[in-house]
C-alpha cells in the first residue's frame, strides 16, 4: 500500500532508492551469511530483512509527502470501486506464492532436501532480477496513467518505447546470467553447488518474462482488465504443478527449472495472445521484440520520453 501511494504521487526516485538500498543490504547480509556458514534459517533472514528496509524507507518518504499535502477526505464510492478493481490482484497475489513454492515442495518430495538446496540457490538469484522491472515501472507508471487519461495516441507511443526498452533489458540480463552461470555459482556457493549451474542456465531465461511482465501487468491495471491477472495466476500455478509432476521424476532439478520457464512463458507472455480483451497488450509485446533489432535507438528513445 505504501509503495502504491508513492507511485501515485510520482515519487519514482524515492521508490528506486528504497528498492536498490533494500536489495543491497539484503544481498550483503546473504553473502556474509554464506561466507560465515550461517544455518539455513539464518541465511533466509535476508528476505524479510530487505523487505523491512524497503518498508521503513518508503514510510519515511511517504511521511514527507503527507506532511506537504492538505487534509484528505474518505470517499466511500471511490474506495468501493477501486476495491472491486483490486480484488482479483489481491487474490492473484495470494495464489502466486504457490507458483513460486510448488517446485520446491515437489523437489523435496521426489528428490530430497539436498536437491532443494541445489535448486533454491539459483532460484533466489533469479527472483532478485524482478526488482529491475519494478524500478523501471516506478519511474514511468505515473506518466502512463496521465497519458492514458489525456492523450491515448501519446500513451500508445510511450508504451511501445517502454516495452522495447524493458524487453531489451530483460533479454540482455537473461543472456548475461546464462553466459556467467558457472562463474556466479562458483563465486557465491562453491564446488558443492556444481549441479546448480545447469539449473541457473535454464532459469536465466525466466528473467526475459520476469522483468517485462511488470509493464504488461501495469497495462492490465490501467485498462481495467484486472480479472485476467487472477485467471493467469490460477493457470500458471496449475501448469507449474503439472509440469513439475511430469518432469522432476525423469529430469530432476533441471526438470523443475524447465517447468518454471514454461509456466512464466505462459503467464507473462503467451496468455496475452489468448484473451481477446488483452489483444492491445499482445500487440505491445509483439512490438517490444523489435527493440532487439536496434538497441541504441531503443535506449535513446527511452531516455527522451519525458522531453
Amino acid at each position: 500500500t505504501v509503495r502504491y501511494l508513492l507511485e501515485a504521487d510520482g515519487s519514482a526516485k524515492e521508490l528506486t532508492f528504497s528498492l536498490l538500498a533494500s536489495r543491497v543490504i539484503g544481498l550483503t547480509y546473504l553473502f556474509l551469511a554464506i561466507y560465515n556458514d550461517f544455518s539455513f534459517i539464518e541465511v533466509c533472514v535476508f528476505l524479510p530483512l530487505q523487505s523491512l528496509v524497503r518498508l521503513v524507507l518508503n514510510i519515511v518518504f511517504l511521511k514527507k509527502t503527507i506532511n506537504g499535502a492538505g487534509r484528505a477526505k474518505f470517499n466511500g464510492k471511490w474506495a468501493k470501486d477501486n476495491l472491486a478493481l483490486a480484488f482479483p490482484i489481491m487474490i492473484s497475489g495470494a495464489i502466486f506464492p504457490l507458483f513460486i513454492q510448488a517446485d520446491i515442495l515437489l523437489i523435496a518430495f521426489y528428490l530430497g532436501d539436498e536437491a532443494v538446496g541445489l535448486y533454491s540457490a539459483p532460484m533466489r538469484i533469479i527472483s532478485q532480477a524482478g526488482f529491475v522491472g519494478v524500478a523501471i515501472m516506478a519511474a514511468v507508471y505515473p506518466l502512463l496513467v496521465v497519458k492514458y487519461n489525456g492523450d491515448i495516441e501519446q500513451f500508445n507511443s510511450v508504451v511501445k518505447i517502454v516495452a522495447k526498452f524493458m524487453f531489451l533489458v530483460s533479454f540482455t540480463a537473461s543472456l548475461l546470467l546464462y553466459l556467467s552461470s558457472e562463474l556466479i555459482i562458483n563465486t557465491l556457493f562453491g564446488d558443492k553447488y556444481l549441479e546448480s549451474i545447469g539449473v541457473l542456465k535454464v532459469l536465466s531465461w525466466v528473467v526475459v518474462f520476469l522483468i517485462s511482465s511488470k509493464l504488461y501487468s501495469a497495462l492490465v491495471i490501467i485498462q481495467g482488465n484486472t480479472k485476467y491477472e487472477l485467471v493467469k495466476a490460477i493457470v500458471a500455478v496449475t501448469l507449474n504443478l503439472l509440469l513439475n509432476v511430469l518432469l522432476i521424476p525423469d529430469y530432476g532439478i533441471n526438470g523443475a527449472a524447465i517447468a518454471s520457464v514454461v509456466a512464466y512463458f505462459f503467464a507473462d507472455f503467451f496468455s496475452y495472445y489468448i484473451f481477446k480483451q488483452l489483444k492491445p497488450i499482445s500487440e505491445v509485446i509483439s512490438c517490444s521484440l523489435c527493440g532487439l533489432l536496434s538497441p541504441i535507438k531503443t535506449v535513446t528513445e527511452f531516455k527522451q520520453i519525458e522531453r
